[in-house]
């Protein structure tokens, strides 16, 4: 097996293409390129991951897995007539220059509701999740997202208009000082409850949990009661 070092894992896995990077990542021992895992749909690892596990011979349902994240934006898509707002995505013409903007960008984002729902499904969904727990997966990731109703959106509490819409433009190469404080004064908040916790499956509309766990500290409690049952089965 090939032994490379945390800081060359982070270069290989972290060089996205199209906006940042013009070449792949090289490795010298042993001598390789690489391209970030969203080329091929796995900027979230997680797949991957059950995907091995099952071809190495373990039953899915014996499978418990942790998904972290560094954080993810949703917006709802704004209501017919709405006024423009910094809580929602406008509605805009379709175009072939539009189109291929998101295409190039696509491998950038991590929704919501794929990578952790098809491991969600893949060992076994709720059926035989131990009690209080709905899934032997567990999805933790700050979501900057806002909260309320379709049409009467406002920022989480202790964030002002101002500062979600920073956080909503924050790229992903983020590494001024005044960007980074932001982001840790929201990853606070998120540890605190304060701002919500990205689901495994959410309602694109009312941004309502589906299936996961609405709050970073549920998703904790489920996360320990995994652990807690894989120990003892």
């Amino acid at each position: 097996m090939e032994k490379v070092a945390v800081a060359e894992a982070i270069h290989a896995s972290t060089n996205a293409p199209v906006n940042y990077f013009d070449a792949p990542a090289t490795l010298l021992d042993p001598p390789n390129r690489y391209w970030d895992g969203g080329i091929t749909g796995l900027n979230n690892p997680l797949v991957a991951a059950v995907v091995e596990a099952v071809t190495a011979g373990q039953n899915p349902r014996d499978i418990v897995a942790l998904s972290l994240g560094t954080g993810t934006v949703a917006l709802p898509l704004a209501e017919p007539g709405e006024p423009q707002s910094v809580f929602t995505r406008p509605r805009v013409d379709q175009s072939l220059v539009q189109d291929l903007r998101k295409l190039a960008t696509s491998v950038l984002d991590d929704p919501p509701d794929t990578a952790t729902f098809i491991a969600h499904v893949m060992t076994g969904g709720l059926d035989g999740a131990p009690p209080a727990t709905i899934s032997r997966v567990v999805r933790m990731s700050p979501l900057i997202s806002p909260v309320g109703v379709p049409g009467h959106w406002n920022a989480p509490k202790g964030v002002s208009p101002d500062q979600f819409q920073f956080l909503v433009d924050l790229d992903m190469d983020a590494v001024q000082p005044g960007q980074v404080a932001a982001i840790s004064s929201f990853a606070g908040l998120w540890l605190a409850d304060g701002t919500p916790n990205q689901p495994i499956r959410m309602d694109c509309d009312t941004l309502c949990c589906e299936i996961g766990y609405a709050s970073y500290r549920e998703a904790e409690a489920a996360w320990r009661i995994l652990q807690k049952n894989s120990e003892t089965t």
